[in-house]
Parts: C-alpha cells; sequence; structure tokens
C-alpha cells in the first residue's frame, strides 16, 4: 500500500514510511497523483492534460499523460494503480491519501481525526513551471482545505471550552490563530482559554500582539469584544509567568531612566534591526568592541526596552567560556536553549524541541534534570547535517509563536561546531522572525583567525548581518552619564574630561570609578544635589594611573575573606554555582549567599544569573563575574600552589555534585585536573570530552581535547594503563581528524598508526578488539589494502581465541572486505558467509555499541558486490533484500546508507537505470 501525502508538501511513500524514486518522485507524475486524489470518482483524460500541459497539442498530451501512468505503474510496481478509461481516477486498494482520508473523517464527524491530519497548507511549496491552470486549481483547493479546517479547529476549540479541557481549548485556537491571524474569533478564544486557566501574562501578551497587528495591517483598531476583553484581563493579578530572571531584571531597570550614554547610532541600528525581525526579515547583528566598551550593557538595555514594551518575543542567552574556548561544543547554543527551556513554564517550548529538535533536547534536558527525576532522553543517531536542520526547524517553530531574540555574547571564544551551525541558520533565518545578537572583542577574531570572523563578512554579502563598532565614550558622553547619575550635581566643569583621562573612555572603568569615588566619600550629597568632597589635583594623585590598575585597586578594597571568596569562585569559571563555592570554602552555604548579595549590590563585582538545583538535588544560585577581566584578575593573583589546591577542590565538588552524570562536565573537570597537577585523572576527563564531542559530531572540538590528553599523556610513566588511555586518545584523534578534514590526512594516519602500535603491545586482548577494528576501518578507507589485510587477520586471530559471535561475525567481516579490494573474490565470499553464519539479530544493539553500526548490514552490503563479481546477480539482489531487512528492523534510519549506497552500484550494474 502507498501513501500520498498533499499537506504540508507533496510526496508518496510506502506503507511503512520510506521514500519512493523514479516517477514517485518527479513533479509532473506527483501532480497527476494529487489531482485524483482530489477528485476519488475520476477526472478526464482531456482535463488532466489541459492541466499538466497546456501548451501541448490534444494528442501530444494524451500521449505525455500515457507515459506517465506508465512510469507511475512500473517505478511504484502497482499495475493496476489506475482505475478507468475515459476517466482516470486512483485505485484505493493500492493508493491512500491524506486529502482524501481528511475528507471522509469530515463527513463521518470525526473532527479529531481530520484537524490531526492537516500537516501545513495543501501542496504547501509544490509548483509546476508554465501550468497556469494546475497552480490556479492549487490555490483555490489549498483556500477551500484552509476554510474547512479552520472550521474543525474553531469547533474542536469550543466544544473542549464547554467540556471544561482549557488546555485543550487554547491548542485548538492557537492553531486556528496560526491560519487566521487576523481572526477576531480565534483571538478572543485564546485570550480567554488562556484566561480560564490561570495564564493572565500570556492572554494580555496575545491580546496586545492581535491589537498591535490589526492596526498595522487593516489600519484599524479591533472589534470591541477584543477591547473589552483586553480591559477586564489588565485588572486581573498576574504573574511574569514565561519570563527568565534575567527578563525580569532588564524590565525593571528599563521601566525607570537609563543610566547608559553614548552610542546613540548603534541603539538606534539595534532597534531599527529588532523591528525588521518582527516584520518577518530575519537578522544577525554583530557588535564589535574592546573589553570594557559596553557591548554586552548595550544589548542589555536593548532587550530591557523589548520585555518593558509588553512586546511578545522570547529573548534567550548563550554565552562564550574563555576557559573552554575552542573545545566547548555548542555550549553558547545549548546554553541558549536551556535558557529558553527554564522561562518555559507551559512547556510548548520543550514540546517543539522534543519533536523538532531532538537530538538537542537530549543534550539540554539533563542539565534540567535531577538524579531523583529518571533518566534522560538519550541522543539519537544524526549527524551534524542532521543536528542543524533540527536546530534551525526547531528556531523557525519558536518563530511561528513569537519572535525570537538569541544573545550570543563573546563570539570570539566560540567553537567552531557552533559556527558552523550557526552558518546554516543564519543564511535561511531572512523570512523569519529571528534577530541573532552577537558580541566579540574585534583583536581576538584577528589574532586567532577565528572562523567567525569569515562566517560575519560572508553573511554580510548576503545582506542578513550587520556590525556595528564600538568606540569608547567622548568626554561629552561621560559628561552625559554624570548628569543621569548624579542629578543637579556641582562639579567643576573640568570633571567630566578628567574622569575620561582616567577611564581612557571604557564605561566598564568609568561606573567602577564613580563607585569608588562614592565609596570613599569623594562624591556626596549636598542639598538635594551632588558635590566633590576634595578637589582635582588631590584626586590625580590617590586615582590608579591607568584604567586597568582600576581593577586591582577595586580588588584591594575588599575584605580577606571576600577575596578569598572570589579568587575560589573565579577557578570554577566566568559562571560558578553556590554550593561547589560552599564546599571548597568549607564554610556555610547561608553565609556564601550573603557574602555574593554584598559583592553584587555594594561592590559590583559579580551578578545572579538564576536558580538551579544541580544533579544530587542540591539547590543552588549560579552567579557570574561582572566582566572576564575581574575573574581574570583575581585567576592571576593565585599562587602556584594556592591554584593547584584550588582547582583539585573545585574538581571535587563538582564530582561529588554531578556523580554519575560527570560527563556532563568533563571538560571543565579535564582543564581543572590539569591545573591541579593530576594528570592521569584530566587524560580520563580530556578522554572523556572528545568522546562526548564526537557524539554531537563536533569533531573539531574532539581534535582539540585529544590532543590535550595525549600532551598531558607524555608526563605519565609507561604503563598498560597508559598505554591502553593512549590508544582511546589515538583512535578518537584519527577518526575526527578523518571525519573533519579528509581520510588521507597524514596526522590522521599518523594517529591510527600509532593506534595500531599500541594494539600490537598490548597483545590480543579481548577488550581492545573494538579498537583494533577500528584501524583496520581507517586502513581499508586510506586503501592501504596491505595494512588492512593485515590488521584483519589480526582480528580473525583474536576471534578464534574467545569464539564469541559477535566478533566472529565482525572479524570475518573486515576480512572478507579487505579480500574483496585485492581481488580474492571466491576466498572473499567464504569469510562473508562465515560472518553472516555468526550473526545474531537480538543482538542488534550489542553490535552497535561494539562497532559504532549495525555490522551485518553494512556487511551484506560488500558481499553483494562479491557475489555480483562472481557471476552470481541473484543472490546479490537477495544480499541485497538482506541488508535493507536488517536496516530498516533497527530504530536509526542512517543505517540505510549502506543498502542506498550498495543497492545504486548492483542496479547499475543491472543496467536498472530508473532504481539506481
Amino acid at each position: 500500500m502507498l501513501e500520498l501525502r498533499t499537506f504540508g508538501g507533496l510526496s508518496v511513500q510506502q506503507q511503512d514510511g520510506a521514500p519512493v524514486a523514479g516517477a514517485g518522485a518527479q513533479r509532473k507524475t506527483l501532480a497527476l497523483l494529487a489531482l485524483l486524489a482530489v477528485h476519488p470518482r475520476g477526472l478526464s483524460r482531456d482535463k488532466i492534460a489541459a492541466y499538466l500541459w497546456p501548451d501541448s497539442d490534444t494528442k501530444h498530451s494524451r500521449g505525455l499523460l500515457k507515459q506517465a501512468c506508465y512510469a507511475l505503474r512500473h517505478d511504484l510496481q502497482a499495475d493496476r494503480l489506475f482505475l478507468g478509461a475515459s476517466e482516470l481516477r486512483l485505485n484505493p486498494a493500492f493508493v491512500t491519501s491524506d486529502v482524501q482520508t481528511f475528507e471522509d473523517a469530515m463527513h463521518a464527524g470525526d473532527l479529531t481525526k481530520a484537524a490531526n491530519l492537516y500537516a501545513g497548507a495543501f501542496l504547501d511549496g509544490f509548483y509546476l513551471r508554465e501550468a497556469t491552470e494546475f497552480e490556479g486549481w492549487v490555490e483555490l483547493e489549498r483556500g477551500r482545505l484552509a476554510k474547512e479546517v479552520c472550521d474543525v479547529f474553531a469547533q474542536l476549540a469550543t466544544r473542549s471550552a464547554a467540556a471544561g479541557d482549557h488546555q485543550a481549548a487554547q491548542r485548538w485556537w492557537r492553531r486556528l490563530a496560526a491560519l487566521e491571524p487576523l481572526s477576531s474569533r480565534a483571538a478572543l478564544g485564546l485570550m480567554t482559554a488562556l484566561a480560564e486557566r490561570g495564564e493572565i501574562p500570556e492572554a494580555l501578551r496575545h491580546g496586545k500582539a492581535y491589537e498591535a497587528l490589526v492596526r498595522e495591517e487593516l489600519g484599524a483598531p479591533p472589534e470591541p469584544a477584543v477591547a473589552a476583553v483586553l480591559n477586564r484581563l489588565q485588572h486581573e493579578p498576574a504573574a511574569a509567568e514565561g519570563v527568565s530572571g534575567d527578563d525580569l531584571r532588564l524590565a525593571v531597570t528599563s521601566g525607570g531612566r537609563r543610566r547608559t550614554v553614548g552610542y546613540e547610532k548603534q541603539r538606534a541600528s539595534l532597534r531599527e534591526g529588532f523591528r525588521a525581525a518582527v516584520a518577518g526579515r530575519g537578522l544577525m547583528m554583530c557588535i564589535a568592541g574592546e573589553p570594557g566598551s559596553g557591548k554586552t550593557t548595550l544589548i542589555e538595555d536593548l532587550l530591557g526596552e523589548v520585555v518593558a514594551s509588553g512586546r511578545i518575543s522570547h529573548v534567550t542567552r548563550g554565552r562564550c567560556s574563555e576557559r573552554l574556548a575552542g573545545s566547548g561544543a555548542y555550549l553558547p547554543l545549548l546554553d541558549a536553549l536551556e535558557s529558553l527551556l527554564r522561562a518555559d513554564a507551559r512547556g510548548a517550548i520543550a514540546h517543539l524541541m522534543q519533536q523538532h529538535a531532538p537530538n538537542w533536547y537530549a543534550q539540554v534536558a539533563p542539565a534540567l534534570q535531577t538524579d531523583a527525576q529518571g533518566k534522560a532522553p538519550q541522543v539519537q543517531a544524526a549527524s551534524q547535517e542532521r543536528l542543524k536542520r533540527e536546530l534551525n526547524a526547531f528556531f523557525r517553530e519558536v518563530c511561528r509563536l513569537r519572535p525570537l531574540v538569541v544573545f550570543l555574547d563573546d563570539v570570539h571564544w566560540v567553537d567552531a561546531s557552533t559556527v558552523d551551525i550557526l552558518s546554516y541558520v543564519a543564511n535561511q533565518m531572512n523570512t523569519a522572525q529571528m534577530l541573532i545578537l552577537a558580541t566579540y572583542r574585534p583583536s581576538e577574531l584577528q589574532l586567532t583567525k577565528h572562523p567567525f570572523g569569515a562566517l560575519k563578512l560572508h553573511l554580510q554579502g548576503e545582506g542578513v548581518c550587520q556590525e556595528l563598532k564600538l568606540e569608547l565614550l567622548t568626554p561629552e558622553d561621560v559628561a552625559e552619564f554624570l548628569e543621569l547619575e548624579f542629578p543637579h550635581h556641582h562639579f567643576p566643569s573640568r570633571f567630566a574630561r578628567f574622569m575620561h583621562a582616567k577611564t581612557e573612555g571604557s564605561p566598564l572603568f568609568m561606573v567602577d570609578l564613580v563607585r569608588y569615588l562614592r565609596a570613599k566619600q569623594v562624591i556626596v550629597p549636598d542639598n538635594g544635589g551632588w558635590k566633590l568632597a576634595g578637589s582635582l589635583p588631590d584626586l590625580e594623585r590617590e586615582l590608579p594611573e591607568s584604567a586597568r590598575s582600576m581593577i586591582e585597586r577595586k580588588i584591594e578594597q575588599l575584605n580577606e575573606n571576600d577575596r578569598q571568596l572570589l579568587m575560589a569562585a573565579g577557578v570554577q569559571g566566568y559562571e560558578f554555582d553556590t554550593p561547589i563555592v560552599t564546599q571548597v570554602l568549607k564554610t556555610d552555604a547561608g553565609r556564601i549567599e550573603e557574602r555574593l548579595d554584598t559583592l553584587d549590590r555594594v561592590h559590583g563585582l559579580v551578578r545572579p544569573l538564576r536558580e538551579l538545583t544541580l544533579p544530587d538535588g542540591t539547590p543552588a544560585v549560579r552567579y557570574r563575574f561582572v566582566h572576564a577581566l575581574y575573574q581574570n584578575a583575581l585567576y592571576a593573583r593565585l599562587a602556584p600552589t594556592r591554584r593547584a589546591t584550588l582547582s583539585r577542590d573545585v574538581a571535587e565538588a563538582l564530582l561529588a555534585h554531578y556523580g554519575d552524570r560527570s560527563a556532563e562536565v568533563a571538560a571543565e573537570l579535564a582543564l581543572l585536573l590539569e591545573a591541579a597537577r593530576d594528570m592521569p585523572r584530566a587524560v580520563e576527563y580530556f578522554a572523556i570530552a572528545a568522546e562526548r564531542a564526537a557524539q554531537v559530531f563536533a569533531h573539531g572540538e574532539a581534535v582539540t581535547l585529544a590532543q590535550r590528553g595525549l600532551g598531558l599523556l607524555q608526563n605519565l610513566p609507561e604503563t598498560p594503563e597508559r598505554a591502553g588511555r593512549e590508544l582511546g586518545l589515538q583512535l578518537r584523534l584519527g577518526y575526527s581528524l578523518m571525519f573533519s578534514r579528509g581520510y588521507t590526512l597524514p596526522e590522521s594516519g599518523a594517529a591510527m598508526t600509532r593506534a595500531r602500535e599500541i594494539c600490537q603491545l598490548l597483545g590480543d586482548s579481548v577488550q581492545i578488539f573494538a579498537a583494533v577494528f577500528g584501524v583496520w576501518a581507517y586502513y581499508l578507507v586510506s586503501a592501504e589494502m596491505r595494512a588492512a589485510r593485515e590488521v584483519a587477520e589480526d582480528l580473525v586471530r583474536m576471534s578464534e581465541g574467545v569464539r564469541d559471535p559477535l566478533l566472529v561475525c565482525g572479524a570475518h567481516t573486515a576480512m572478507g572486505s579487505s579480500l574483496h579490494h585485492t581481488a580474492e573474490l571466491a576466498r572473499s565470499s567464504a569469510h562473508f558467509e562465515r560472518a553472516m553464519a555468526a550473526h545474531d539479530p537480538r543482538q542488534q544493539a550489542t553490535y552497535v555499541a561494539l562497532y559504532k553500526q549495525y555490522l551485518p548490514v553494512y556487511a551484506h552490503g560488500e558481499w553483494l558486490r562479491v557475489l555480483w563479481l562472481l557471476g552470481y546477480p541473484d543472490r546479490a539482489l537477495r544480499s541485497l533484500q538482506d541488508s535493507f531487512a536488517l536496516a530498516r528492523a533497527t530504530t536509526d534510519p542512517t543505517e540505510l546508507k549502506w543498502p542506498l549506497i550498495f543497492g545504486a552500484l548492483l542496479h547499475q550494474h543491472r543496467r536498472e537505470a530508473e532504481r539506481c
């Protein structure tokens, strides 16, 4: 049975979901099927010809229709696909269609079934060139079906509300609002359903957005009923549900007067960029400036304006790590996704992420769970291309709900894999309600030749990226800041220029200097205003000579306990958690939080980010330093021995709180243990971090981590344990270099050669069988056939010693493949027969764990080539069918790659061009 999908696109697939090829994937023949699906009682051949071949005469168009029907019957292997003579119709015994099932459900009154069938507009994105009759028919059908489904959504929503199921009512009203954004019926229904569930803020946000949309599109106010509901809701008690702590803070800040100055042109550009994104013209905006120039503050001002204005939008942040620069795979993206989920009080974002980006959800969800909440979802078999498509699809779905603003801070430290995904998303967001904001230091991009620099230039050329450069503040900007911060002051006229000279125009240091002068009672209140208690010459002698030395002066102002607290926090990183610092300092958690609150309010050195729960269930508050410069200065103050001790203590605290989930922070642990001079455990966690990076196809980061681990190994004595650790790192390095830079790279070859030497030193241990198999695979794909055969012989010898069927299958697959490529066909076939004789289909998961794939699927593919060359075409075809059957029996769709590749070759040899 075949299935024709017309909602959300146009495609034909087998009943098991497998796609079809040939005529079943061609535009004209697909259009023919769509026409007949909408006309179940048949359509005349002349009418079909007029729709599909309007420029051909009757005889020619009839011939083309006949050819199309023949091609479909042949390629879909359904000789009775069509019924009728003068009028053509589809045979329901061989093909079903979602549009006909939709119509049947409507007639039967099964509205839920009809609604669930609607996956998007009829033939969405499908068109035929030079077929205006057909395109006109599509538009009419699309409108008719959309109207029908809108009525279905409204009826379902009304029924759900009457039954008291306001959650279901909300869901149906949202689907209606997405199809009819100007519908007052949908707006009123959704606002009412949200209010009934107690979600007053969301109801208000939707109502205001609808009001703004109607005024913008129709130039008139919304209907009185909508205004009345809005007015009623505004008098209801409301909580800021679905808004993050950062957003609330920014909204409060923006509700008063802004105390940041300068950069007016850049502010105007940012506002215009946000308006463009809301209008569906997605954009990336890059803010460039050196440390302390106010990049982050400028964007936080914009985000505060967005939240305070009541504009319905999702705002999320992702921060890059200086410590993990280049090795933290997807760190800012994961941080941004986690931020979205934390503000997702109703679960809508989580649902979209699970549906459209399951592999990203599997990486983010563990950070939101404790051990008591059960097992976290697992990353599915995927590829980096799939990760790109998933994230892009998720972002686009979020943008359908409301505009999305993604703020990525300090991208000069971002990893290469994140840059690759940003390139994919940014190149396709020009029609999305999405704004990406990125800050960076230009000098760091240039010195390191960071890949984000090249991406920025490319996107600027494509017209989807703008760069805003921040210079330092002018004396006039400093004067304006003093007016805002100290209204009605009586400062000397030269004071602003004095402040500018001392701070070099750096916003960060200007704020610090003002805080310092107030703490020292140099700036004091004076009859409702402000004045200086001393003279400018006295200040000249007292203040630091350079802006950078102000950091040291500020740290010196702290008492010894607070300095020790911040130095311990700085060892964990730019962001740190209160339970970690508490355990390191062996003190009371309440006292730590009190001191951090003071360091925030009085000294302005740290800022709380959010509350969270660590994996062992411990409640925590995550803080971050106001600027990385402070963390760097505090870290630099540590003597080598003290730094090593604190690094060890922080690592032990992380291990205690993360327990079995310590792999989630493997890269941080590796760096901390390296600083603690605990080289064996540092190597262990570099290896774990490299494997985790490779699992999500961040092979550039995996290479960096594996190389760091191998570098540390040089300091360890030669033992079997060291050799085993080096084997794992060399294999990871070799594979990741192959995947990211090519199979014939000399560095990859060197890593694999070293891995083979280690295998020979360790002997025929079953524990290293998988590693030896990996070395064999490298030699095979690198066309080093002699070496591949030698390693395959080692595998056969190892498998004979233990007689484990899984090892026997792998060893003889390797030997059969090696002999195939050296044209020893009869011996090759014999080895494949032994491999298949040892295959146990019940051990599918074990094969994947051992060989990183379901190996018999590949083995059948290689074997069919041997069988063809030996003159057994029918056996070769059966082997291909076995390969397809095994692949489809798995839950991993990527296993189909082998039968598809080898099947194409076999059909080419059999001169079956269309199947090929």
